[in-house]
């Protein structure tokens, strides 16, 4: 059964339209208004839905997000723990080249002192007995 808009109904009749006119006028407003209601209640669900999807998703975005910052951090430190690593290598190697030069330069200033007291001692001979 149809219901109809006695407002619009009483409106329509005082306007001078007939008794069937104005019943049926009123009836499809009320019929477009039901519609109207419906579908505000439908978008009402569908915003809900909406709602929800969106959160759905922004929760599995942020476990994502979570996962890829886990994983950096994870292959982060393993980089860092290679180049300390690296690093530690180098400077031993360093630590052992400089010992090596270091040697080598005791060696050096030992000869140019020996050469030294001998070259005065020649200079001295050559000085004295000349």
């Amino acid at each position: 059964m149809s219901r109809m808009i006695a407002e619009v109904y009483d409106a329509f009749r005082s306007a001078g339209a007939e008794d069937a006119q104005a019943r049926a006028a009123a009836t499809a407003l009320a019929e477009n208004d039901r519609r109207y209601d419906e579908l505000r209640d439908d978008i009402r669900v569908g915003d809900s839905g909406l709602r929800e999807e969106l959160r759905r998703v922004e929760l599995e975005l942020r476990e994502r997000i979570n996962e890829v910052e886990q994983k950096l951090s994870a292959r982060i430190n393993e980089v860092e723990q290679k180049l300390s690593a690296r690093i530690n290598e180098v400077e031993r190697q360093l630590s052992e080249r400089i010992d090596r030069i270091e040697r080598r330069l005791s060696v050096l200033e030992w000869n140019v002192r020996l050469n030294s007291v001998l070259l005065l001692g020649l200079l001295l001979k050559l000085i004295v007995f000349n």
